[in-house]
């Protein structure tokens, strides 16, 4: 089901209760992934919270879960999504089609993304994949303790046909944020979406997780997209292109220098 009523929103995070079964459960599944062969920093990454979020990817069953976070660890020592640097993805970053900007009234680190801006993920997909992978790393590094979900916001403005990404390619974005980065979607926004794409979303709409649908809003006019921001931001930090009053704008030299300079510090934190 994909919500499409205001009245029927609810873009709060929701509360994970753990009653004593999945308590239980919980601490069988935790012996068995701590029983595998984990070095410290695969042994780190496993934390409690994000041993439930796999769980509750697979309505808690111990064997799709353990199966899950097995292939997860796999990705991660081969892909190396961590050690992807600002310097290897620039050049699919400069049009401004993905950024992170901000945070909700939540703390939830917000995505904006805009397709028809993209003018690389047709010769060079396997880079587009690897920008996808680095922002969902760098929201993550960026979340709270309480935090463990992020806001995105597509805005299909002046979309068409030609800024379709290879199915495949779109098909691979998703089973990458399904299978390694399960229950990190708090709410995906789609804005000004035109009917080009809602054909594109019945080819790939069939591999998304019944409850990463739940989560997808489409924005159906203009005072629905005002409403809809007044609930997650406030106004003075919202761009004007959401009817906000921000000023600010994309522009790709000096967000990537100051991405350069996060992402430094972040591999090389200075001592306090």
């Amino acid at each position: 089901m994909v919500t499409s009523e205001p009245a029927s929103r609810n873009v709060q995070p929701p509360v994970h209760l753990m009653d004593e079964k999945k308590q239980a459960i919980f601490e069988e599944f935790k012996k068995q992934v701590f029983a595998l062969d984990l070095n410290e920093k695969q042994k780190n990454w496993c934390d409690d919270k994000c041993l439930k979020r796999y769980l509750r990817a697979r309505d808690f069953d111990i064997k799709k879960s353990l199966n899950m976070i097995k292939n997860t660890i796999q990705w991660r020592a081969t892909y190396k999504p961590d050690e992807i640097t600002p310097e290897s993805i620039s050049k699919a970053a400069a049009g401004g089609s993905l950024y992170q900007r901000g945070i909700d009234k939540f703390g939830r680190p917000m995505m904006f993304v805009t397709p028809a801006l993209d003018k690389h993920s047709q010769a060079d997909p396997e880079t587009s994949i690897k920008m996808l992978v680095y922002f969902l790393e760098k929201v993550i590094a960026l979340m709270d303790e309480n935090v463990e979900t992020q806001v995105w916001v597509l805005d299909f403005k002046d979309y068409q046909a030609k800024n379709m990404p290879p199915i495949s390619m779109s098909k691979h974005m998703i089973e990458i944020l399904s299978n390694h980065y399960p229950e990190r979607m708090g709410i995906g926004m789609m804005v000004n979406v035109p009917k080009v794409f809602k054909m594109f979303w019945g080819l790939i709409s069939p591999v998304i997780h019944p409850n990463t649908k739940q989560k997808i809003i489409f924005i159906k006019d203009d005072q629905d997209l005002k409403d809809t921001f007044n609930q997650l931001c406030d106004n003075e930090n919202t761009e004007k292109r959401f009817f906000g009053q921000s000023e600010w704008t994309y522009s790709h030299d000096q967000y990537w220098a100051d991405e350069k300079v996060w992402d430094e510090n972040r591999r090389n934190p200075k001592p306090e």
